[in-house]
């Protein structure tokens, strides 16, 4: 039996994501949802029961179990509970919605890619990103870990985004354009220049309006405090 442990019961997009992957694919023969929140446990959403906290996964035993981090309140929460989920063993898998052509296209492992996404040819995701519907990105895009594409958003080609990004709603991203990890752009925002990194930006022309002090030497590896 291969089960799917989605972590995070906080949105239901997700599991009609799910079931139109299973009943294309029969990749699960159980889906269930874990949540740290107590208030939640025993409830269900769209018939997916949800059994327990994360915790839960010490109890698993199976070889034919994967996980999905379905937690997108902040990417910094999305980065920590993705490491507190490595630390179980087991394998993540990822979603695509079987009308979206990903040929040509590298995706990372816990990735989750919504109907009506549109991701051309030479794209690279990495591992935990989100992609949601509505939104472009163009060919020979890279992006980082855990970035977050909004409905809507459209990047354009060539465009470079760090780990922890996160693109809002309509947000517009030039061709070959720079963005630095753990960013924000606001919805609706037209970037026409490089973002530095922890930057949040806003507009049209978009505007630095917010700038975390990263040091240099720490881009790649630094995490932003979070209250969770």
């Amino acid at each position: 039996m291969v089960d799917l442990y989605i972590c995070g019961a906080s949105n239901p997009e997700v599991i009609p994501l799910v079931q139109a992957i299973n009943q294309k694919y029969f990749f699960w023969d159980r889906i269930v949802l874990l949540d740290d929140d107590p208030k939640k446990h025993g409830q269900s959403i769209l018939r997916i029961d949800i059994v327990g906290p994360l915790s839960y996964l010490n109890e698993v035993d199976s070889e034919s179990t994967y996980l999905l981090t379905y937690v997108a309140q902040t990417m910094q929460l999305r980065w920590i509970v993705r490491e507190r989920l490595e630390t179980y063993g087991f394998p993540f898998a990822k979603l695509i919605h079987p009308k979206v052509e990903v040929n040509d296209v590298s995706i990372g492992v816990d990735t989750i890619i919504y109907e009506g996404a549109l991701i051309s040819p030479l794209v690279t995701l990495g591992d935990g990103c989100m992609v949601c519907p509505g939104s472009v990105i163009a060919h020979e895009c890279h992006l980082g870990r855990c970035c977050f594409v909004s409905p809507g958003a459209v990047l354009n080609s060539r465009v470079d985004i760090g780990d922890g990004t996160f693109i809002g709603a309509n947000a517009t991203i030039l061709p070959g354009k720079n963005i630095g990890a753990w960013s924000t752009i606001g919805a609706g925002a037209v970037v026409i220049e490089d973002v530095p990194a922890g930057a949040t930006v806003f507009g049209n022309p978009a505007r630095v309006i917010l700038q975390s002090k990263i040091p240099p030497d720490k881009v790649k590896n630094w995490l932003p405090p979070t209250k969770s």
